[in-house]
């Protein structure tokens, strides 16, 4: 007796009482408003716009709202800071670098503030590290300087011959005060 011939007919019986009864006529006519309105092509599906979309419920609301604040927030940081630019007690600073024929001028200027107390303008010294840096923001050369602060506008002036730089930073200690700032090299 071969097993594989009988396994072979007992499908085939099978298959042959199964009756599918489908009338698709009969299954829409049963079928929702919705169904019957696809099948009939006049579905018109909702799509909403994107601010309908962000707007639509309680948490796509709080997102969206979130969005907008960060996107401010970025904006605003992006144009009202300026790092080059600080100020810290009785001083304002403002650092600038500019590249020339292979040599980087840089300028640092320190400010006393007009409302400042006499009293408390005691001539100051201040310590500032110049720190050049490349295109792969390695620090390249640096620079230590002490200058007096006598003055109401203080600049210190310093070059460097190299081609690389692109960026400068200046930390500045003033009265157990840091300020750091950094500026782009400008090409002239």
């Amino acid at each position: 007796m071969d097993l594989n011939s009988f396994e072979e007919t007992k499908e085939d019986s099978l298959e042959e009482q199964m009756v599918f009864h489908y009338n698709r006529d009969e299954r829409v006519k049963k079928a929702p408003k919705l169904v019957k309105e696809y099948y009939e092509g006049t579905f018109k599906a909702y799509r909403p716009g994107l601010f309908k979309a962000l707007v639509q419920t309680r948490a796509n609301r709080f997102m969206f709202f979130t969005l907008v604040v960060c996107f401010v927030v970025i904006v605003f940081l992006g144009i009202f800071n300026k790092r080059n630019e600080a100020s810290s007690g009785l001083f304002s600073y403002n650092l600038s670098a500019f590249s020339f024929e292979e040599t980087v001028y840089v300028s640092l200027q320190i400010d006393k503030k007009t409302g400042a107390d006499e009293v408390n303008c005691v001539p100051a010294a201040a310590q500032i590290e110049v720190i050049y840096r490349d295109s792969s923001k390695e620090a390249v050369e640096k620079q230590l300087f002490l200058q007096q602060l006598i003055e109401p506008r203080t600049f210190l002036r310093t070059t460097l011959h190299d081609y690389d730089i692109v960026s400068v930073e200046a930390d500045v200690l003033i009265n157990q005060k840091t300020v750091n700032l950094k500026a782009a090299v400008e090409k002239r």
